[in-house]
């Protein structure tokens, strides 16, 4: 099952990446795509590959919650780093990508930290039971903050390198909030539709899924899919982790008769300062840019 979410996912990045590049009569910056939301949202969806890339990632999205609902958690998420495989194999022999060897190394860190984040997850049943409302407003706050962050600093560094490596952490950010909404709203759900209406979890995930697809779609307009969809996928994976210890009230450290006892949860904590680390060895480098790394932001259009 996690295998077909694996393939979803990442051919829904790459048709993603081949679609946005025939988006035209938008200005294809953050800058520019924000300047009119509503029209560039259109000329987005007119173009057919990228509604399908789209549709394949919602689907994606679906089976990896269906797949949560039936296995324990510790047994899925490993397996969500499959997607990463897909998405490097579909840089590297579709759409003819290149990576330097400090880029892989930092994304390398990411994804062993990524895999101590997943394979000792503890089980949803466990400790997922309520949600801490005071602590997700603050966490959820702090994290809008961090992803606008890494948005304005494409107006500062302008060039290829810099704009793929900003945009991809914030999109990777929101996706990440995404789930942690999700999860919200998954625990002790009515399966009904005045529940998910009603309940302000469902809108809160559709708005940061929204947000954070609008910024991958504009990541992938200059960048790469092999250097930015493992980054996006590897914090889609960490903020969860991040954010259960605060919000849905998960042990990271167990303290025990005064004692500190290190049980397996504690290798999250070590899984979150190597994706730390990675992404310090994949920052960019700024200065002296070759001409064909230098951002030229013309609007497209139709030839």
């Amino acid at each position: 099952m996690m295998l077909v979410y694996a393939l979803f996912n990442g051919t829904s990045s790459s048709l993603l990446k081949i679609g946005i590049n025939r988006v035209t009569g938008v200005e294809l910056t953050i800058k520019g795509a924000f300047r009119n939301p509503i029209y560039s949202i259109y000329r987005f969806l007119r173009v057919p590959i990228v509604v399908v890339g789209i549709v394949l990632s919602t689907i994606g999205f679906l089976i990896y919650l269906y797949a949560l609902s039936i296995y324990l958690m510790s047994d899925v998420k490993p397996l969500t780093n499959l997607s990463l495989i897909v998405v490097f194999l579909l840089g590297i022999f579709i759409l003819k990508e290149r990576i330097s060897k400090k880029e892989l190394a930092g994304i390398a860190t990411m994804a062993l930290g990524s895999i101590f984040v997943s394979m000792f997850a503890t089980e949803k049943a466990e400790t997922m039971t309520q949600v801490n409302i005071p602590n997700m407003i603050i966490f959820s706050i702090i994290i809008c903050i961090i992803a606008l962050f890494f948005v304005g600093m494409t107006f500062i560094k302008r060039n290829k390198k810099s704009e793929e490596y900003f945009l991809a952490i914030s999109s990777g950010i929101l996706f990440g909030l995404g789930v942690i909404f999700t999860n919200a709203l998954l625990i002790n759900p009515q399966y009904t539709l005045y529940y998910f209406i009603s309940n302000p979890f469902s809108y809160l995930f559709a708005i940061s899924y929204l947000v954070a697809i609008f910024i991958e779609a504009i990541a992938f307009s200059s960048g790469r899919l092999i250097y930015i969809g493992p980054i996006m996928s590897i914090l889609t994976i960490a903020i969860p982790v991040l954010g259960a210890s605060i919000i849905f009230n998960e042990n990271l450290i167990i303290l025990f008769e005064g004692a500190l006892i290190i049980p397996l949860s504690f290798l999250k904590l070590i899984g979150i300062i190597l994706i730390i680390i990675g992404t310090l060895i994949a920052y960019p480098k700024f200065g002296n840019l070759k001409p064909e790394e230098k951002i030229d932001n013309p609007i497209k259009e139709k030839t």
